[in-house]
């Protein structure tokens, strides 16, 4: 992955990420965090015992409508988002890089 430098505006980048951790009685929850990586902001936050890629979009298309559209997103989770059922570019109001 190119190196992408500081961000140098609000809603330049924003980062995706997913965490999963288990509970005393072993049950498994999922956390969904998108951050604006200039504000550092957290736009959303995500918490269930199952977040697919209907609900990845769902979110993203929600901060969309309210926020814009974000120059870029990136994300680690290329498993959660290869779940997500749609051809490139995202249906997101239009193309995110």
């Amino acid at each position: 992955m190119p190196w992408l430098g500081a961000p140098t505006r609000i809603s330049q980048r924003w980062s995706l990420d997913v965490v999963i951790d288990v509970l005393d009685d072993g049950r498994r929850f999922r956390i969904l965090t998108v951050v604006d990586d200039f504000t550092r902001a957290r736009l959303a936050i995500d918490v269930d015992t199952s977040i697919g890629g209907r609900r990845v979009v769902e979110v993203l298309q929600h901060l969309i409508d309210t926020r814009g559209k974000p120059a870029m997103l990136i994300t680690a989770c290329y498993e959660v988002l290869s779940t997500i059922e749609f051809a490139p570019p995202m249906p997101l109001g239009g193309p995110i890089e």
